[in-house]
């Protein structure tokens, strides 16, 4: 349930600064850092910063947002998973970003 709260609170927070598009088809926008699937040492390096990363930030490095996103209940979800190759934080590669209708 923490999980579905801090998943709307995010949701809306972001769609306040990414919103596009016509107010009354109620689309929101969304990024989010979720867990990397493509290598189990990020995904490890990951778990390990949580500690640090989530009390600093407020946001996890480790959830699978697509899955929350999926069972929401929006009526239409459209999403895409990016690797980035080069950043700056390199355990913060793997990103979705989308939108979703009501």
């Amino acid at each position: 349930m923490a999980l579905a709260r801090r998943f709307t609170k995010s949701i809306v927070a972001t769609s306040l600064l990414l919103k596009v598009g016509h107010s009354h088809l109620q689309t929101q926008q969304y990024l989010f850092f979720v867990a990397d699937e493509k290598s189990l040492f990020l995904r490890t390096i990951q778990y390990l910063l949580m500690t640090v990363w989530y009390p600093l930030f407020d946001c996890s490095l480790i959830e699978k947002t697509w899955l929350t996103i999926d069972r929401a209940g929006f009526s239409h979800v459209n999403y895409e998973k990016l690797y980035l190759t080069r950043s700056n934080f390199p355990f913060v590669r793997a990103f979705i970003i989308g939108y979703a209708e009501k």
